[in-house]
């Protein structure tokens, strides 16, 4: 393998590691997001039927 070989595999396998970390970082933002719209609603801070909308789908309620 050339020098010129290794620096595009380094930079392939460095292109596909941002993908897998963003990846990750929005699947954890998105469970985070719905632990606190639970936890809102579980310690009675917001009653469901004043839950945003985007809560409640996010929650799986299909209310209005």
């Amino acid at each position: 393998m050339t020098l010129e070989e290794l620096v595009a595999a380094a930079d392939a396998a460095q292109e596909k590691a941002w993908a897998a970390n963003n990846a990750a970082w929005a699947a954890w933002q998105a469970s985070f997001d719905v632990a606190q719209y639970a936890r809102a609603l579980l310690n009675g801070w917001v009653p469901l039927e004043k839950a945003p909308a985007t809560w409640r789908q996010a929650m799986g309620d299909d209310l209005p």
